[in-house]
C-alpha cells in the first residue's frame, strides 16, 4: 500500500470516523480483521485492517467483510479492551506508514480507559499493536516478536512500546524547493527516481518516479534540479492540501491473447496489473483511469478486487494441486493394472494346451507328470510338454486347462474393462486440468471444486476448506456465463470453461439447430455457434473461426493441424452415467485447423448476460 494512498485514506478516515463507535470486531484470516464502526454522520462502515506482509492494507468499506471461521486469541484481547470504545482521534505523521487510533473506553464502574490501536503498515515488518496509552505498555500485538527476531524492538505483552525507527531522510510534506534541489545537486551520479528515494523519507519509489517522469516531461529530457524541485513541491503541495484525486489505473489491455497467455501449460492466474493511487500518474497516461470521488471508496473497490483475486489464486493452486495428485495417482493405477494383466496371446495359449490335451488323451498313462506332444497349432509343429497333476485323472487334467484357460479370459476381459475406466478417469482429469488453467473467475473454480466432490471424491471438508475466502454463489449469480467471441460474420460464438458450464451450453442452452464444435478425441470445451435463425446457414469462414477457438481451448492447443469435428446440437447425445461434460455423436464432419491465439483477441465479444 503506498504511502501516498495511505495518506490519502487517512485522512478520510481523520474527518469521518472521529467520534465513532466500536461495534464488533471480528477476523478476515489469520492477519487480517475488521471493525465494524457506528458514526452518526455516516453509520455503520466497516474498517478493515491486515498486517499480512505480502498483502498489508487499511482501508474502509460499506460492504461487511467476510468473517472467518478461525479462533483468534488477539481478536479476542481486543473485544475485551476496544469492544463498546469510542474512536478519539486519528493520527498520521508525514507519510510515515503507521497509522495511530485514539480509543477512549469505559470499564464496569464508569471509569475512563484510553487505549492506543497502532495499524503499523511496513511489508514484512507490518503489525497490529493494542497499547495502554498511559503506560505505553502493550497489551497484544497480531504478530508477537520476540528478542531472537529482532533485539532493538521486541513487539510482546507486557513490555514497553517502541515506534518503528524514523525514516532517513527529510520530511517531504515539510520541504521547500531550495530543500530538494540543494541535496540532488550534490548528488548526481544516482539515478534520478533513487536520488530521491534516499533524501526523503516516506516516498515510494512509484511517486519517485512520478516526480522524476513529472520533471523530465518539463524539462524536455534534461531533468535540471530546479525543475525537479518544482515537480516536487508542486506534487507535496497537492497531498498536504489533501487535493486527491483517487482513482485506480490499469494497464492496457494485451494486443492479443498470446501475449496474455503463455505457450506452456500455466494456470492464467495474472490479470491485468493495477495501481491504487492518491491521483492519476502522468508517467503511466495510457493506463485506463477509473475516477472515484473519495479514497474510501477507490480503496474499497480497489482491495475488494484485489481479494478476490487474491483468494482466487489460492484456490486455484490448491485444485490444480489436487488434481494433478489425483492424476498421478490414477496413471500409477493404470501401470499397476497393466503389469497384473495377462496377455491375451498368452490366454490363447492355454486354450491351445487344453485341446493339445485333450487330442492326446490316449497317449496319457496313469502316473505320468508331463507328456510331449506336437504342437498342431505352431507353424513348424514342434513338440511341447504339458505338465500333468498325478492327483488326478486325464480328463480331469484336461478340465482343469480349460478352467485355468477361462479364467485367465474372464481376467483378461476384466482388466481390459478396468483399464479403459481408468483411461477414461485420465482422460477426464487431463480435461480438469486443461480447464483449470483457463479459469478466469471463483465462479468458475467453484464449479469445479463441486464437481470434485461430486464425481472425483473429494471431501465436503476439504471443499469448504477451499472455497472459504470467496464469495458465495448468491454473489456471484450475475457474472456472465460461457466465453464469448462474434465470428467475422456476427455470429455469436459460445464456449463453456468448466464440465459443468459444458453440460450447460450444449445439452441446455444450445437449441437443436445450433452447431457444436468439438477437438477430435481430445479433452477440450465444448464451443457452439449459435444460429441467428434456425433455417440460416452457417458461412464457412465462421465454421473455420469456431474450429480455431475450440482448438485453443483444447489439451492441442500447442499442436498443428488439429482435427476437429462439427454437427448440429441434435445429434449430440449424453450417455447415462456419463461424467460431466462427457458427450456422444455420431453423424458429424471434421475441418483441420491451426490453433490461432490472437484470433481469440480479434473475435473476443463485448456482449454481457447469458444467452437465452
Amino acid at each position: 500500500m503506498d504511502s501516498v494512498v495511505l495518506r490519502g485514506v487517512y485522512c478520510w478516515l481523520r474527518k469521518n470516523l472521529v467520534g465513532g463507535k466500536v461495534l464488533s470486531i471480528e477476523p478476515c484470516d489469520r492477519k487480517s480483521l475488521f471493525f465494524t464502526i457506528r458514526q452518526k454522520r455516516i453509520g455503520v462502515i466497516y474498517l478493515v485492517i491486515s498486517w499480512d506482509a505480502s498483502f498489508f492494507r487499511l482501508y474502509p468499506t460499506r460492504t461487511k467483510p467476510q468473517k472467518a471461521k478461525i479462533q483468534s486469541s488477539f481478536v479476542g484481547v481486543l473485544r475485551r479492551h476496544v469492544l463498546g470504545a469510542r474512536i478519539a482521534s486519528v493520527l498520521m505523521k508525514s507519510l510515515e506508514r503507521v497509522v495511530t487510533f485514539e480509543l477512549v473506553n469505559l470499564d464496569l464502574r464508569g471509569n475512563q480507559l484510553e487505549f492506543t490501536l497502532v495499524a503499523e503498515l511496513m511489508g514484512k515488518n507490518s503489525n497490529l499493536i493494542l497499547l495502554d496509552r498511559a503506560l505505553r505498555e502493550v497489551i497484544d500485538a497480531g504478530k508477537h516478536v520476540t528478542d531472537t527476531m529482532s533485539r532493538t524492538r521486541p513487539v510482546l505483552p507486557g513490555i514497553e512500546y517502541k515506534a518503528p525507527p524514523a525514516s532517513q531522510g527529510q520530511n517531504p510534506l515539510a520541504a521547500t524547493e531550495d530543500d530538494v534541489r540543494l541535496p540532488l545537486e550534490s548528488s548526481s551520479d544516482m539515478r534520478l527516481d533513487k536520488r530521491i528515494l534516499s533524501e526523503f523519507a516516506g516516498i515510494s519509489p512509484t511517486i519517485a518516479r512520478e516526480i522524476a517522469f513529472r520533471a523530465d516531461h518539463q524539462a524536455a529530457g534534461r531533468n535540471p534540479p530546479e525543475d525537479v524541485a518544482r515537480a516536487f513541491a508542486s506534487l507535496m503541495h497537492t497531498i498536504s492540501e489533501e487535493r486527491f484525486e483517487p482513482c485506480i489505473m490499469t494497464e492496457p489491455a494485451p494486443s492479443s491473447i498470446a501475449e496474455a497467455i503463455p505457450e506452456t501449460n500455466s494456470l492464467r492466474l495474472r490479470a491485468r496489473k493495477s495501481l491504487l493511487c492518491a491521483f492519476p500518474l502522468v508517467e503511466k497516461a495510457d493506463w485506463e483511469t477509473e475516477r472515484f470521488e473519495t479514497m474510501a471508496e477507490a480503496a474499497e473497490v480497489f482491495f475488494a478486487r484485489a481479494e478476490e483475486g487474491v483468494a482466487f489464486e489460492k484456490m486455484a493452486r490448491r485444485l490444480i494441486q489436487i488434481v494433478r495428485s489425483k492424476h498421478a495417482k490414477t496413471k500409477r493405477r493404470l501401470a499397476n493394472v497393466g503389469r497384473e494383466t495377462v496377455d491375451a496371446a498368452e490366454v490363447q495359449r492355454l486354450f491351445e494346451r487344453g485341446e493339445l490335451l485333450k487330442m492326446n488323451v490316449h497317449n496319457v498313462k496313469r502316473g505320468m507328470a508331463s507328456i510331449e506332444v506336437e504342437d498342431v497349432f505352431a507353424q513348424g509343429g514342434d513338440a511341447i510338454t504339458i505338465k500333468l497333476d498325478t492327483s488326478l485323472s486325464v480328463w480331469a487334467n484336461v478340465d482343469a486347462l480349460f478352467k485355468k484357460a477361462k479364467k485367465a479370459k474372464r481376467r483378461l476381459a476384466h482388466s481390459e474393462k478396468l483399464m479403459s475406466s481408468i483411461r477414461e478417469e485420465i482422460s477426464y482429469l487431463d480435461g480438469l486440468l486443461l480447464q483449470l488453467e483457463g479459469c478466469e473467475n471463483c465462479q468458475c473454480l467453484r464449479q469445479i471444486a463441486e464437481e470434485l466432490v461430486r464425481r472425483a471424491g473429494m471431501t465436503q471438508r476439504k471443499y469448504e476448506e477451499i472455497v472459504s475466502g470467496i464469495r458465495s454463489p448468491a454473489s456471484m449469480e450475475k457474472e456472465k456465463r460461457f466465453r464469448r467471441f462474434v465470428s467475422s460474420d456476427g455470429l455469436e460464438i459460445l464456449v463453456g470453461r468448466s464440465n459443468a458450464e459444458n453440460d450447460q451450453l450444449t445439452l441446455k442452452t444450445a437449441r437443436p439447430y445450433d452447431l457444436f464444435v468439438h477437438a477430435q478425441g481430445i479433452p477440450g470445451s465444448h464451443v457452439i455457434v449459435w444460429r441467428s435463425q434456425r433455417s440460416s446457414p452457417i458461412p464457412k469462414r465462421t465454421i473455420e473461426e469456431a474450429a480455431i477457438i475450440a482448438a485453443v481451448h483444447s489439451k492441442a492447443r500447442n499442436a498443428r493441424h488439429v482435427p476437429v469435428d462439427y454437427t448440429p446440437r441434435s445429434q449430440v447425445k449424453k450417455p447415462k452415467g456419463a461424467v460431466p461434460g462427457k458427450v456422444i455423436y455420431m453423424s458429424f464432419q471434421t475441418i483441420f485447423v491451426d490453433p490461432d491465439q490472437s484470433l481469440l483477441a480479434r473475435l473476443s465479444s463485448k456482449k454481457g448476460g447469458t444467452t437465452n
